[in-house]
């Protein structure tokens, strides 16, 4: 994020969720990975 100058606050993540149904989202402001590798990475950013 240093490299191109954005602020956390301007990151918006969209990935997909198997827990949810087709067409269905929610949004979540903090949280965990929940076992997502992906997510994870992100995170650990």
């Amino acid at each position: 994020m240093n490299k191109y100058d954005v602020r956390l606050s301007k990151i918006f993540i969209i990935h997909d969720e198997i827990n949810l149904d087709v067409g269905k989202f929610k949004i979540k402001q903090n949280g965990n990975d929940g076992g997502h590798n992906g997510i994870k990475n992100i995170i650990d950013v």
